[in-house]
């Protein structure tokens, strides 16, 4: 019952025309950046693959999403480069140590060869950011974009049937 009424409600005149090409491109738009964008720049690799970089830093910024428990770390380094910590890997530990971090503090990194994601951290010989913990925390988070990238194309599916259904009311006019 819940179905025939979702699809008389999705078929019903109340879409206009520029609706549903909304839908169609925003869709296509979203469903592809996170499925394939998403994937390709947080993707798993092996530790052979990440790139290790030696840097000096020089200060971070923390950046809050909605949730107050969501927090990305950007670190700044000396040499003007800027890497980031992922906010699903963020945690108060996390929090402490940055803020404890003294400018000129040697740190030791794997990078993302596809983005500036940090997924391996090591401070005077102490690793803060397990290298498997953090791939494995990204899988996680590529599987709930991919879902949605999903979602997107159906949406964009829903424009495409809707503009179909125009035309065909059009024609018959």
């Amino acid at each position: 019952m819940k179905k025939n009424k979702f699809l008389k409600k999705l078929f019903k005149k109340k879409m206009t025309l520029e609706q549903a090409i909304l839908f169609l491109i925003v869709g296509l738009i979203l469903g592809t950046v996170f499925t394939f964008g998403l994937q390709y720049w947080k993707a798993p690799i092996e530790r052979e693959e990440a790139i290790s970089v030696e840097a000096e830093y020089s200060y971070h910024k923390k950046t809050s999403f909605r949730r107050p428990d969501s927090h990305a770390v950007s670190i700044h380094c000396s040499d003007g480069e800027i890497y980031d910590i992922d906010a699903h890997c963020v945690t108060n530990d996390i929090f402490d140590f940055t803020d404890s971090l003294a400018k000129g503090t040697k740190l030791n990194m794997l990078i993302h060869p596809n983005s500036n994601t940090i997924l391996s951290l090591d401070v005077y010989g102490e690793n803060i950011l397990d290298f498997d913990e953090v791939q494995e925390k990204l899988d996680y988070a590529n599987t709930a974009f991919l879902c949605l990238g999903i979602f997107m194309y159906l949406l964009a599916v829903c424009g495409a049937v809707r503009l179909i259904v125009i035309a065909v009311r059009k024609f018959k006019k």
